[in-house]
């Protein structure tokens, strides 16, 4: 019989992980009801369950609830300590569940599998160290065996799994007959002879150092520019099968004649290098001095890309900067038209001192945002002195039923309504720490000389500023900028974000925020204020 670590009553945890596999036990759903059927049966309270669905038990990387769970005991908590469905469940790497293991137990919390039979104290160390040595060889026989398996399908059959490239069929074969009677069907890989010319004549132009623009203007080969770089380095098109270190010459007829293919690969090194001198990273000499003031900032206002700046030298000598959208130089499939750099990096300049960034505009946005939280605040105060009287009410129900257990003795009825109302408990305080989590705060007191300064200053101090600090100012007072061209017009819309400030932290660019000014807005996800919009509209010099 399994010796349970635990009182009648005890809070835990739980906790359930599978790989992303099919099987039955290793549902998380399964483990989750084997959990509560097993804390049911002792009298005890699961109080949470945590869980991490296709996670490898390999690596404690991206399982966000066991680390959400081992917070838990870090900071303290109520709960006795974990149970798992089985050992390896939790881990089947032998650093990191011992590891693991040894945390919990040192901050005075238990760790218990229910069908994992292991006694407690040092003699259940030595089980446990043969549990995961067990857990982790298998891992590792698993591994071997795919491999195997992977090579015998290739090597025997001539088969490959998962999706063919383009230009490819695969043709399906039985190679054997599965456990229960079923075809086992596998599929080889050969070439499709509705793509063979234009393939041939993609790694033409390539070879002749043709622009993979115009290669795909004229094949249409992949469905977007940047797919053609893995497309000319697989060997499948001179007839060479790839599959990890797997090679296999003549596997099927070449679509392209083999000096094509290794011209080709000459040519993409050498564009490779170039790229990578070249690279407009973040970090890069050239990022650093680049003219362009909107980098990051500007999107297309007909796709939402972003758009990118490019410098063009006259015949006069003169150097033109422009704004491009970067779908329309990757897919083709939406606006090339140039926008000119100044006119609307002036466009975004004159916006900001002549419309937003006045004392009128930034008092009525103050009055807005201050008169909206107003009612807000006090909506949120009810919520949570309601929630407060309702756990209060709550744990004096628990205070009863324990009182009653204490005289009585074991009842099913009251250990049952205990278990209810812990519960109940356990809800109203999660939706309580929620509310907190999520409170609105009050609008930042903000004085209407310091708006009225700023409104006054901002010029003054943009114009005077180098580059750097100028693109400083412009990223902690703007969200970011939609803009398009229609003819001779600029037509956009400024995101900007409020309380206005210079040289504050930037939020983060991703979170949508499209707020009005003609009205209160709701509190963005933004974590340094709110975010309005403003239309712009000028005309291109």
């Amino acid at each position: 019989m399994m010796q349970i670590p635990f009182n009648a009553g005890d809070h835990l945890f739980g906790y359930g992980r599978d790989s992303g596999g099919e099987e039955q036990e290793l549902s998380v759903a399964q483990q989750e009801r084997e959990l509560r059927k097993w804390c049911q049966v002792h009298g005890l309270v699961l109080t949470r369950f945590f869980k991490d669905e296709a996670r490898k038990g390999s690596s404690t990387v991206g399982r966000a609830d066991l680390q959400f769970m081992m917070h838990e005991f870090r900071r303290g908590c109520k709960e006795k300590g974990v149970i798992v469905w089985k050992y390896n469940r939790f881990a089947r790497s032998i650093d990191n569940a011992q590891f693991l293991r040894a945390e919990i137990r040192t901050l005075g919390y238990v760790f218990h599998s229910i069908t994992d039979n292991v006694p407690e104290g040092p003699m259940g160390r030595i089980f446990e160290a043969a549990i995961d040595f067990k857990d982790e060889q298998f891992l590792i026989d698993l591994s071997i065996d795919t491999k195997r398996g992977l090579r015998n399908l290739v090597e025997i059959h001539k088969c490959v799994p998962g999706k063919a490239p383009t230009g490819i069929k695969r043709i399906p074969h039985q190679i054997g007959t599965r456990r229960d009677g079923t075809p086992h069907i596998a599929h080889s890989w050969h070439p499709n002879p509705k793509f063979a010319k234009r393939i041939l004549k993609a790694f033409e132009l390539r070879a002749a150092r043709t622009s993979l623009a115009i290669i795909h203007k004229q094949t249409r080969v992949m469905g977007g520019i940047n797919s053609y770089r893995t497309f000319f380095s697989n060997p499948i098109y001179k007839g060479t099968l790839k599959q990890g270190d797997i090679v296999i010459e003549n596997y099927c007829e070449a679509m392209v004649p083999k000096e094509l293919w290794e011209q080709v690969q000459i040519v993409q090194g050498d564009f490779t290098h170039r790229r990578n001198m070249t690279s407009e990273g973040v970090d890069h000499p050239r990022r650093a001095t680049s003219r362009f003031l909107l980098s990051g900032l500007a999107r297309c206002a007909l796709c939402g890309s972003p758009l990118y700046g490019h410098s063009s030298k006259q015949k006069s000598g003169k150097t033109y900067d422009s704004y491009f959208c970067t779908r329309a130089y990757r897919k083709r499939d939406c606006s090339k038209k140039r926008i000119p750099g100044k006119t609307l990096e002036n466009a975004i300049v004159e916006s900001l001192t002549t419309h937003i960034l006045t004392p009128a505009m930034l008092t009525k946005t103050y009055e807005e945002l201050r008169d909206g939280s107003a009612s807000q605040l006090e909506e949120q105060d009810e919520r949570r002195k309601d929630l407060k009287r309702q756990l209060s009410i709550t744990r004096k129900k628990i205070h009863n039923v324990t009182e009653s257990l204490a005289d009585s003795g074991a009842s099913k009825s009251l250990t049952n309504r205990l278990r209810e109302l812990e519960n109940l408990e356990s809800d109203q305080e999660a939706s309580l720490a929620m509310l907190e989590a999520t409170a609105v705060q009050p609008v930042q007191e903000i004085s209407y000389a310091m708006l009225a300064s700023v409104a006054k200053n901002f010029k003054s101090i943009y114009e005077k500023a180098d580059i750097e600090t100028q693109r400083t100012i412009l990223r902690s007072m703007i969200d970011h900028v939609d803009v398009q061209r229609d003819g001779q017009i600029l037509r956009g819309i400024i995101y900007w974000m409020y309380p206005p400030g210079i040289g504050n932290h930037r939020p983060n660019n991703n979170v949508p925020t499209a707020q009005t000014s003609s009205g209160p807005p709701e509190k963005s996800l933004l974590t340094e204020g709110f975010c309005f919009k403003s239309t712009i509209i000028f005309g291109l010099e």
